[in-house]
């Protein structure tokens, strides 16, 4: 069984809309691109600091819906509606038909993502596979959606490699920028007492949540939250973790002292090299001191604590 894909060119300003109106006529698959906030998007949920030239030279005042249809159903009497419902609406658009699809391509990505031992004694395994751990070993079990956060990135496997020496069996973890929940749930299966996850994306809550619950931890121990960075956080933590990127780093070490006491680590990541410099500089005039630091590839992770 094949896929029909059907792209559709809008102005960037009506893509809630026109979403709505793609998701009255098939439920197997869309797909938006609309690049009109790119930057502020990918440093909130994508968590990186570079683009690639190619993405920034995309329209920022065209979005692209890409619906995906059973072949064997009616495609011209679904593309009519479209079009129908679209004038109702007073959207200017391109419909574009393409050639068909494999019917697993929601599930493609994953001939990529295999178990990955990270750190010492962490293995992030899929849950479609099997894996076979050594003695010591802990297993964290994943599906991340194609969204979120696989454990392959420099990164995550930074952050992990520092919380497997940082962890105790009594301490209370924040992990900001959650994604899908590696990060909270590595710390929970290592020994610790309590983690609040936070993430800007509804997804990535829900993501986490369902990540937890694979792994069968104590619904008491765990907590995803949507909001942005600290907004919705209060108390005080033993591990703070924030794997986002260099500059909301910096602006949000203006008051996350305020969820610390006077041993709590502080570690910070998704940081790429060339703004080493500026995070240290900053971490410093916040009177923090500098324990750790750690180098992969170009990525950077800092483990401080408050002077």
């Amino acid at each position: 069984m094949n896929f029909i894909e059907i792209k559709i060119e809008i102005p960037s300003k009506e893509t809630e809309k026109a979403t709505a109106i793609a998701h009255m006529i098939t439920s197997d698959g869309i797909y938006i691109e609309d690049y009109n906030q790119m930057e502020k998007d990918i440093i909130e949920i994508a968590h990186i600091d570079l683009i690639d030239e190619n993405l920034k030279n995309k329209p920022r005042d065209i979005s692209v819906l890409h619906i995906y249809f059973n072949q064997s159903l009616n495609i011209e009497k679904s593309i009519e509606f479209l079009k129908n419902k679209l004038k109702e609406q007073d959207i200017s658009y391109k419909i574009t038909t393409i050639k068909a699809k494999p019917t697993d391509w929601k599930n493609k990505w994953k001939e990529f993502y295999h178990p990955i031992r990270v750190g010492k004694n962490i293995v992030i395994c899929p849950k479609w596979e099997n894996y076979k751990l050594n003695e010591g070993d802990i297993k964290v079990v994943l599906d991340p959606g194609m969204a979120f956060g696989t454990g392959m990135h420099e990164t995550t496997k930074m952050c992990v490699e520092l919380l497997e020496d940082l962890v105790t069996h009594d301490c209370k973890i924040l992990d900001i920028g959650c994604g899908s929940g590696i990060l909270s749930i590595a710390s929970l299966m290592l020994g610790a007492k309590s983690i609040v996850g936070v993430d800007i994306d509804t997804l990535a809550v829900k993501v986490s949540n369902e990540n937890a619950k694979l792994n069968d931890l104590s619904n008491d121990a765990y907590k995803f939250i949507c909001g942005n960075l600290t907004e919705n956080i209060s108390g005080k933590f033993d591990i703070i973790c924030a794997n986002i990127v260099a500059d909301v780093i910096i602006n949000m070490l203006n008051n996350i002292k305020q969820f610390m006491h006077k041993n709590s680590f502080l570690i910070c990541s998704g940081i790429i090299k060339s703004k080493k410099d500026d995070v240290i500089d900053k971490l410093r005039s916040e009177n923090f001191i500098v324990k750790t630091i750690k180098e992969k590839n170009d990525w950077i992770a800092i483990c401080c604590k408050i002077n």
